[in-house]
C-alpha cells in the first residue's frame, strides 16, 4: 500500500497491517511505505521530479509483486499521476490497483 502523500500515510498503514493479519495464499506479506515528503508539491528545483523518481521506484522494485496506491483526493498526485507516469514509462498498469481517501 503506497501512500501518495503524507495525508494518506496512515490508513495506508492500517489497511496494510489489516491485511497482514487476514493472510493471504497469494501474496507473502503486506506493507505500507508512509514517508513524511507531503505530496511532492513543496519541492524546489527539481524535487518534484524527485518524488516521482522516488514513488516509481518503490511501485518496481523486484520485491514489489501488486501495489495499491492510496490518494488523498487533494493533492498534486493524484492517482491519475502515477497512472501516467507509469504508461509513460512503459510499465503496465495490470498490477496497480487505485484508492482515494475523498470521493
Amino acid at each position: 500500500m503506497l501512500p501518495t502523500s503524507v495525508c494518506a500515510g496512515e490508513v495506508a498503514r492500517a489497511v496494510a497491517a489489516r491485511l497482514d493479519a487476514e493472510g493471504s495464499r497469494h501474496v507473502d506479506g503486506f506493507a505500507s511505505l508512509p514517508h513524511t515528503e507531503g505530496c511532492g508539491a513543496g519541492h524546489a528545483g527539481d524535487g518534484g521530479l524527485l518524488f516521482d523518481r522516488l514513488i516509481f521506484g518503490h511501485l518496481r522494485h523486484p520485491r514489489v509483486a501488486a501495489a495499491a496506491l492510496l490518494e488523498h483526493g487533494c493533492e498534486k498526485t493524484h492517482n491519475d499521476y502515477f497512472a501516467c507516469l507509469l504508461r509513460d514509462r512503459g510499465v503496465p498498469l495490470r498490477s496497480f490497483g487505485w484508492a482515494s481517501l475523498q470521493g
